[in-house]
Parts: structure tokens; C-alpha cells; sequence
């Protein structure tokens, strides 16, 4: 009997060890956070491509809001914008791109995927610049520290520095022999190539964009080795994510679309960006060919009702430019008075009350939001429209680089002659960019335009002629530079921050010649432009180590611009 009770009892406890062993393998890791070894390279790049575009979605909307791209609400600068509305994006660039890409290179370098780990490379650069760009310093070295909860930022140079070292580390894996390429490649569908194209893009990005606080003399030298080289700079080799019309499961439409098309405009067009693409505005004697391809106007006409448009009885702010005893030369588009065709949209800062005009607002059109074309509908947006979301999010388009050239031979090269390098890599920068948007959607476009308005050759170009024109007559270097930025600006819909990167670098006073921005509609004094963004809730009231900014004031490492440059 004591035999057998021994017998059972070994018995029961050879089956609990057996359970332990099983809870120990199985059960004991977050089946949410599986360890890095455990998981498909694949999926975890997958994350990061996706997560990239998330992170740029997010970052080129606030960014293009304070540069009057898109509608800004809030009565003041310090107002428009809370700390905690930049966590989601913080989250997303360090919980998952970099960390993703921590696991990922050398999981992928091990098992001899190195496309894996060289587009993980590019896009953590991607990232990295994207975080100086929008927040100055930033956490890297004692980021990613699963031990250190309280992280110190690094200087936005040696963060810049990181993502340069990447972007070479990522050719080099680029350029190795695999084992296998990633099952899916969502920007340029397994070509390795295109993918060091886009390395090199964005180390011409980093060199051109702090120059003016570079001490290195090798970099004027580099910047022109590179637009010489292998970057950006033909169709094909452009650098976006594209959306389709699948609607859910998951929805896969353009986001810009999913918030305008479905049940009415959610979004306010900027009158004041709106309003660079018309003739009236007084620069322009031709309308801007791209006009109808970026914004869709549900209306033929301004209303006459101000419960549909409370500023129709407002005056003109007396600090807007053209005011009499303002002080100010040149003419501000201010609510419906500056157009009499439709173009319904907010003035900068505008935070009045919202009124039910969802389907007389113009909206987002075909470019880049995949919506409809303007071909004098004057009718209500509807889901079935247009391009039905299938839109990209442009990240970077060879016409970026055309500017960027423009930009390096008038101030690196010292072309000042009114045709000569400076002058063709800008008439270049307009034509690739007009004819990539009139060609985005012939099919959309062909659908619609009954009159002949989408592509007259002869008006795309007088538009040009018209901006050369205007090229050659301006004097000095500072004045052809602010031609110059003015059209990049307007080439960059879509890419708003982009747009913020440029303005904070190159832009001069307002109102001087070829360029100027619409004050703020509520007041003269609005407190200080965002020369970098607040940094988030979720990082400062977490993290002992570092304190919330003095202010907007605060710039980014290579912003060498004057202070209060744009404080209106």
C-alpha cells in the first residue's frame, strides 16, 4: 500500500513539473510583446513601413497648419496646440518604429535578410530627422533602454548625426546579396535600389538643411556630390505611401478622404493658401494650374448668410496687409470677401463657432487626398467620388528636389543670372510638379472635365513664364531665394512639414518681396510662431530628467533664422 501511494505521488508530481514546464514556455511572455527572436522580420517591418506613415500623416498636419497650409484653430499660438496632442505620434516613432527597428536589424542581419534591415535603417533615419525637425532635442542614446524609464534628450546634431550614420550603414545592407527580400515592401515593391535613392535623398535633406550652422566647409562640397549623384529627381522614384479604395476591413482610403467624403467636409481649407492659387491674389497674373486638382469646391459662390459664415460681418482685421493704417503693403484674403467663385475657407486662426456648412466648405480635391476633381460641379461631396481615397501621402517627390537644387545654386553655387542653373532647377521644380498633379488622375479627371480645363498646355505655360518673369526681375540673392521658396511651398501640398522646415530656414520678413504669410486673424500680436513643438505630455510628465520648453520660441538645432521672424 505504501508502495503504491509513493507510486502516485511521484506520479503527481511528475504531471506538475510537466505543467510548470509548460507555463514557463508558454504562458510566462506577453503573448502581446513576444521576444524579438520569436518573431517574423517581416512582420516586424511591416510595423515599421505602416508606422511611418502614420507618424507622417501626424507630423505634416501640424506642421502645415502653423505655416498656413491647412486651417489652424486657436485664438493664440500658445492655445492651438496641448502637449498631450503629441503623444500619439511620440508613441508611434519611439514604442514602435525605432523600437521595431532595434529588434529588426540585427534579428535581420543574422539571418542574412539585409533588405529587411536596410529599409529598417532608412525609415528609422526617416524618423530620427522627423523628431529633431518637429522637437528639437530628443531622446536617442538612452531612449531605447528598456531599463532607463527616464530618458535624457541628446542634441538635435548628434541626433542628425545618428541618422547619417544609418543612412549609410543602410546601403551598405542594401547593396549586400540575401538570403530572401521582405515579403512586403509597401513603398517601392522590393527594389533595393530605389531604396538607396531614397538613403541618399535624405542625406542630402540633412546636409542642405544645416548648412547655415555647419562648421564643416566639406559640405557645400557634398551637398553638390549628391544632386549630381544618385537622389530623387525622376518620376518613378518618388518616395510615398499609397492608399486604396478598399472601405474597411481595414479601411485603406486616404485619410483626407475619409474626413471629408464621407458625411460632408470635416476640414477648413486656409483662404490664404488657397488664395496663392488665383490670379487675384496680386503677385499672379495667371491662375495657378494645379488650382482645381488640390481643392474641391462643393459651391459656385460665396453665401450671403452669416449663420453659414459668421465673418461676413466682421471687418477686415485692421492689422491684415492692404488695411488702410495698417501699415502694410500687398492685399490678405479675408473670409469670403477676397473671392467671388466658391473657394469657402477659414482665415489663419480662425476659432469661431462651427456652423452646419459641411457641404458648402471646399475641400480636399484629387491631389493628394485621392478626392475629386474641380470641374465646376458646385455639388456636395459624396464617397463614391473621384479617386474614392485612393490618394498617396507625398514624402518626397522628385520636384522636392528640383527646389532644393534651385535653392543650392542661387545660395551655395551663386547664381544670381535670371536663366541660368538657379533659374532652370526652378522652372524644372514647376513644370515636374504641375505635370505629376494634372497626370495623378486622368482617369478621375477624364470623367468629369467636360470644358477642356484640366490640362491647357498653353496655361501651364503662362503660369511659368509668369513666375520666371518675376525670377528675373527681383534683385538679389534674398529675393530670388523667397521666389524660390514660395513656389517649393506650393508644390508641397500634401507635405506639411516640409513646408514648416522651409519657412523656419529661408523665410524673411513679412511682406517682402515674393513672399509673405497671412497674419493671424485674431490678433496683431498672437504670442510666439512654434520655432519647434511643445513636447509631449507623455514624455515630460513621465521623466524626471527633463522639463517642458520655456516656450514656442525654442528653435531646432539648425535654425539659425532671427528671433520673432514670423510673430503674426
Amino acid at each position: 500500500m505504501k508502495t503504491t501511494i509513493n507510486i502516485i505521488l511521484v506520479c503527481a508530481l511528475a504531471l506538475l513539473t510537466m505543467q510548470c514546464e509548460v507555463v514557463s514556455d508558454d504562458l510566462l511572455q506577453n503573448p502581446n510583446a513576444p521576444s524579438p527572436d520569436n518573431v517574423s522580420p517581416d512582420f516586424l517591418l511591416n510595423n515599421i513601413q505602416l508606422s511611418t506613415a502614420g507618424l507622417f500623416s501626424n507630423m505634416e498636419n501640424e506642421g502645415g497648419e502653423v505655416i498656413r497650409m491647412y486651417h489652424m484653430f486657436g485664438v493664440s499660438y500658445p492655445n492651438a496646440y496641448q502637449a498631450q496632442f503629441f503623444d500619439s505620434e511620440w508613441s508611434t516613432a519611439y514604442a514602435s518604429i525605432l523600437v521595431d527597428a532595434k529588434n529588426l536589424i540585427p534579428l535581420a542581419n543574422e539571418r542574412e535578410f539585409f533588405s529587411h534591415a536596410g529599409i529598417a535603417r532608412v525609415l528609422k533615419a526617416y524618423t530620427l530627422i522627423a523628431l529633431v525637425d518637429k522637437f528639437g532635442d530628443v531622446p536617442l542614446s538612452e531612449a531605447l533602454d528598456e531599463a532607463n524609464f527616464n530618458p535624457n534628450v541628446d542634441t538635435g546634431q548628434e541626433v542628425y548625426n545618428v541618422a547619417f550614420a544609418e543612412l549609410d550603414s543602410a546601403i551598405i545592407d542594401l547593396n549586400k546579396d540575401e538570403l530572401a527580400g521582405p515579403a512586403n515592401d509597401l513603398y517601392y515593391g522590393g527594389d533595393d535600389d530605389a531604396w538607396v535613392t531614397l538613403a541618399n535623398t535624405l542625406k542630402l535633406k540633412i546636409l542642405y538643411q544645416q548648412r547655415l550652422v555647419s562648421d564643416d566647409s566639406d559640405d557645400a562640397v557634398a551637398i553638390n556630390s549628391l544632386l549630381n549623384g544618385d537622389v530623387i529627381d525622376e518620376p518613378g522614384e518618388e518616395f510615398v505611401f499609397r492608399f486604396s479604395t478598399n472601405p474597411n476591413n481595414p479601411d485603406s482610403r486616404h485619410p483626407e478622404f475619409t474626413g471629408n467624403y464621407l458625411s460632408g467636409a470635416g476640414d477648413y481649407m486656409n483662404n490664404y493658401y488657397m488664395n496663392e492659387f488665383l490670379a487675384i491674389n496680386n503677385e499672379k497674373n495667371v491662375d495657378d494650374p494645379r488650382l482645381r486638382y488640390y481643392f474641391y469646391r462643393q459651391v459656385s459662390e460665396p453665401t450671403d448668410d452669416p449663420n453659414e459664415q459668421d465673418c461676413i460681418n466682421q471687418a477686415v482685421p485692421t492689422h491684415y496687409s492692404g488695411v488702410s493704417g495698417s501699415g502694410q503693403d500687398g492685399n490678405d484674403p479675408h473670409c469670403e470677401d477676397w473671392n467671388d467663385v466658391g473657394y469657402w475657407g477659414r482665415d489663419h486662426g480662425n476659432s469661431g463657432g462651427i456652423p452646419p456648412d459641411n457641404f458648402l466648405r471646399t475641400t480636399y480635391g484629387v491631389y493628394p487626398a485621392g478626392g475629386r476633381f474641380d470641374a465646376d460641379q458646385a455639388e456636395g461631396v459624396a464617397q463614391d467620388q473621384g479617386l474614392q481615397g485612393a490618394g498617396i501621402h507625398p514624402m518626397w517627390m522628385p520636384f522636392y528636389t528640383d527646389f532644393v537644387r534651385a535653392e543650392v545654386e542661387l545660395t551655395i553655387n551663386g547664381d544670381v543670372s535670371p536663366d541660368g542653373p538657379a533659374a532652370i532647377a526652378l522652372e524644372n521644380g514647376i513644370r515636374n510638379s504641375i505635370d505629376y498633379v494634372i497626370n495623378f488622375s486622368s482617369a478621375a479627371v477624364a470623367a468629369t472635365d467636360t470644358s477642356g480645363i484640366a490640362n491647357p498646355a498653353n496655361f501651364v505655360d503662362s503660369y511659368v513664364g509668369d513666375v520666371l518673369t518675376r525670377y528675373a526681375a527681383s534683385m538679389g540673392t534674398q529675393s530670388k531665394l523667397n521666389l524660390i521658396a514660395k513656389e517649393f511651398y506650393l508644390a508641397l501640398w500634401g507635405n506639411g512639414m516640409e513646408a514648416y522646415n522651409l519657412y523656419r530656414r529661408v523665410a524673411p520678413e513679412k511682406d517682402a518681396p515674393n513672399w509673405d504669410l497671412q497674419p493671424h486673424v485674431e490678433s496683431a500680436a498672437p504670442g510666439e510662431f512654434y520655432r519647434s513643438f511643445t513636447y509631449p505630455s507623455a514624455f515630460v510628465e513621465r521623466n524626471s530628467s527633463v522639463s517642458q520648453k520655456t516656450g514656442n520660441g525654442v528653435k531646432v538645432f539648425w535654425d539659425n533664422n532671427r528671433d520673432g521672424f514670423a510673430n503674426f
